[in-house]
């Protein structure tokens, strides 16, 4: 339903019984307001909440933070199992430990109690807004794939798994083997399936596409961060404002706000700016990347393939490991072998440790193995990404939404979907291991086209 087709809106209210009656007053379905509650409950059930969203399927769902039974990480569960968009408005009283915990968990509205007949007006001014950009937005990014309980579960039965922050750059030789892709697809796993704050770049000087893949539509991006640091650069009295500037240019993804994108470069034109171009890109990289990971759990940065760019030569000095990506087949194989070993490792001093080979579209009977091409590449293999010969990864991107996201909670996904989710899930594993010990779960348990929660 287009907002246009949207006379108002009808609002799900969970509420303590006198905070419910004088929102009904003020605001019942007869009235002319453009918010209108349908439906009043004075106790939270997060199952009969979802069987309400499903059926009768409000544009807004208000919650009292004191009703009875509600817990914030009910959000997460009401937004994966909608299948229509709604704003979440939370109330709390100014300045209380609610209305803090409400305004740190993102929600799409947050209003003071006691209610007063200003604040009803607000309703009608915000609201609508708000979820048109809501509505634009849903089923776009990452939304949906989160399943940050299975992950605790999963924790807690292997004994809390090591495992440490990291800045992670997917790199290639050559353009079109899918690095971006799998930067997405990888944030997105660590982030949404890993419950972790993930922070991802783009870095690419050849012209980023990570905003298009993931539905990121701001203005701005790498290169107005780059232009606050080089502005700020040595004087120390506004080093702290050009920080709080540049972390204020990361977007959080609807539906996964732990995941951030700090958007690319558009053309060449921008990448040739005296902010990115040669040392100045380089240096902002290595001040950017240290900072993001103090911040973050995890940092991964989809970066070009030219190694002589600035920003990427940034990139590799400063990040803890290297995700090199090829194809299966000898020509893509000899260009990774090429480049690691004549060009990151001789000329810029990266240690083989720091680096692992990630073969993508596999497929089994192309007559090498991953043992063979890691061989000759002299690389040490991370893994695969089998074929997803549906188009699904296609498809996915055309709708600007994580391959995961889109796929990982469908009921009847095609094999081969299947084994190309299960790549994702043991590469993002590698670096975060309850993702693997939960995927292992899914797998054993046989219920891989099911909802995984």
């Amino acid at each position: 339903m287009s907002d246009q087709q949207i006379e108002y809106l009808t609002a799900l209210l969970f509420a303590r019984p006198e905070i419910s009656a004088q929102m009904n007053a003020q605001m019942h379905i007869a009235t002319n307001r453009k918010v209108r509650l349908a439906t009043l409950l004075p106790l939270f059930d997060v199952s009969k909440a979802v069987e309400i969203l499903q059926s009768m399927k409000p544009q807004v769902v208000i919650i009292d933070a004191h009703v009875n039974g509600f817990e914030l990480s009910h959000i997460v569960h009401l937004r994966q199992q909608a299948a229509d968009p709604f704003v979440v408005v939370g109330l709390a009283q100014a300045g209380s430990t609610e209305m803090e915990q409400l305004l740190g968990y993102d929600l799409d509205a947050t209003y003071t109690l006691p209610l007063n007949p200003q604040m009803y007006d607000r309703f009608d001014q915000d609201l609508p807004g708000i979820y048109k950009q809501v509505s634009q937005a849903w089923g776009k990014g990452a939304w949906g794939a989160g399943a940050p309980e299975a992950i605790k579960a999963a924790t807690a039965a292997a004994g809390a798994t090591s495992w440490q922050r990291s800045a992670i750059a997917v790199y290639s030789p050559k353009g079109g083997v899918g690095k971006t892709v799998i930067a997405c697809e990888l944030a997105a796993t660590l982030a949404a399936l890993g419950g972790r704050e993930v922070a991802l770049i783009d870095a690419n000087m050849n012209g980023g596409h990570v905003k298009l893949r993931l539905n990121v539509d701001v203005p701005h991006g790498i290169l107005n961060a780059a232009a606050t640091y080089h502005t700020n650069k040595g004087h120390p009295s506004l080093e702290a404002d050009a920080l709080k500037k540049v972390l204020g240019y990361l977007v959080p993804l609807a539906g996964t706000s732990n995941l951030k994108v700090l958007p690319g470069v558009v053309n060449m034109e921008q990448s040739l700016n005296e902010s990115l171009l040669g040392e100045a890109g380089m240096d902002f990289m290595m001040w950017i990347i240290p900072i993001l990971k103090r911040q973050f759990d995890f940092v991964v940065i989809d970066m070009g393939s030219s190694i002589n760019v600035g920003v990427h030569i940034g990139v590799l000095k400063s990040v803890d490991f290297i995700i090199a990506v090829c194809e299966p087949d000898l020509t893509s194989l000899a260009d990774i072998k090429e480049a690691i070993h004549r060009s990151i490792v001789a000329k810029h001093g990266v240690g083989l440790d720091r680096i692992g080979l990630v073969i993508n579209k596999w497929q089994d009977d192309l007559g090498i193995s991953l043992k063979e091409a890691s061989k000759y590449a002299e690389v040490t293999a991370m893994g695969i990404i089998a074929n997803d010969g549906t188009g699904n990864i296609t498809r996915a991107g055309n709708q600007s939404q994580s391959y995961l996201a889109k796929y990982i909670n469908e009921k009847k996904n095609p094999k081969e979907t299947e084994q190309t989710i299960h790549g994702f899930a043991q590469l993002a594993g590698q670096f975060y291991p309850p993702i693997s010990a939960a995927w292992s779960e899914r797998l054993k348990s046989g219920r891989k086209n099911k909802r995984w929660r």
